[in-house]
């Protein structure tokens, strides 16, 4: 391996936080193209969890360290919701019984990515669509509330 491409897998690797999954389209922000990726991958240093998601070679991922990549990388408008977000809060009253779920809401626009589906989290992601507001309506008037 050349010097350049050495130094670049270096600060790669140094700067990857443990349990963090990658965006290869951010990976790619960062001037890390598919061939490096290809070499990298190739010589043991780092893992792909699906297309277009790696992990550090050997680290131990869990589905939080994906769903920061969607929301941090691909900037996808999804979140926890429900007793999830409760669970992440430690204000969930009952224990969970079973496999457990994790809920990720978002707008109909969004779709989370095939490798944050598919990967063996440990969990069950179920993605739900959520409209908190009627779209393509206008703002409601605060002052009709007797705000200002």
């Amino acid at each position: 391996m050349s010097s350049e491409i050495q130094n670049k897998l270096n600060q790669m690797i140094s700067n990857w936080p443990d349990g963090m999954v990658y965006c290869a389209s951010w990976l790619d922000d960062q001037g890390y193209y598919s061939e490096l990726l290809y070499k990298y991958k190739n010589s043991n240093w780092i893992e792909s969890i699906g297309k277009g998601a790696y992990k550090k070679y050997g680290d131990k991922i869990e589905w939080m360290g994906g769903l920061n990549a969607v929301q941090a990388q691909l900037h996808l408008k999804v979140h926890l919701a429900g007793k999830s977000a409760l669970e992440q809060l430690n204000k969930a009253q009952y224990l969970s019984m079973g496999k457990k779920q994790i809920l990720v809401a978002g707008t109909k626009k969004e779709q989370l990515p095939k490798w944050l589906r598919k990967y063996n989290w440990d969990v069950v992601i179920k993605y739900q669509v959520k409209k908190l507001f009627n779209e393509g309506e206008k703002d409601f008037n605060t002052k009709s509330f007797g705000y200002t």
